[in-house]
């Protein structure tokens, strides 16, 4: 036992020293641990919150679409009383409030043609092709442009941009994605004044 004593005697100290040290260096990886917990748990949150305001941003936008109206025998041209042939447009906004400012374009998803509304830089083929709506309620209604795109394996998609309830404005292509652009639709389309805005018509069951 006297051996033993005087060695611990002797080493005493770095022992206590080398326990000292060993509890701070637990206790600094305890803290690195719970930082890093912290940190990973507040990036997951970020991350959740800034999903859950864009989805909130995008939730009006969802909702607004638009397509050809399919005429007689499913093609998407319609013979209206008085004889004329028209392109009937489908415009659907299954959201509680209205957007404004439309610009809606006949474009092609299959055949030769523009494939986007920028595209359309005569203005004869904007008269023809683009219709400009001051609002689109809650609901479904409709707008007309012409049938003179039909053509050779000629399909046509329709591309709609609007300005949200809350000033934000949007494009949904004839693909159907919807993106956000800085600009307000006639802006956007660099459209001349005066654009000659319209209200749209509530949709006919035919």
């Amino acid at each position: 036992m006297s051996l033993l004593r005087k060695i611990w005697s002797q080493h005493r100290e770095n022992a206590v020293a080398i326990a000292v040290i060993a509890t701070l260096l637990v206790g600094v990886a305890g803290v690195g641990i719970a930082y890093f917990a912290f940190r990973d748990q507040t990036t997951t949150e970020s991350k959740a919150q800034l999903a859950r305001s864009a989805a909130e941003e995008r939730a009006q936008a969802e909702q607004v679409s638009a397509a050809p109206i399919a005429g007689t025998g499913g093609f998407p041209i319609t013979t209206e009383p008085g004889g004329h042939d028209v392109t009937r447009i489908g415009l659907y906004n299954h959201s509680n409030a209205p957007v404004y400012n439309a610009v809606v374009t006949l474009v092609l998803v299959q055949g030769a043609g523009p494939r986007k509304a920028v595209e359309l830089t005569e203005s004869r083929l904007k008269a023809e092709f683009q219709k400009y709506l001051t609002a689109i309620p809650p609901g479904e209604y409709e707008t007309q442009v012409s049938p003179g795109w039909a053509g050779m394996m000629a399909r046509p998609g329709i591309e709609l941009a609007f300005t949200d309830h809350a000033g934000r404005h949007w494009i949904r292509y004839a693909s159907g994605e919807l993106v956000q652009v800085r600009q307000e639709p006639a802006a956007y389309y660099k459209l001349e004044e005066p654009v000659g805005w319209l209200q749209p018509k509530t949709l006919k069951s035919k």
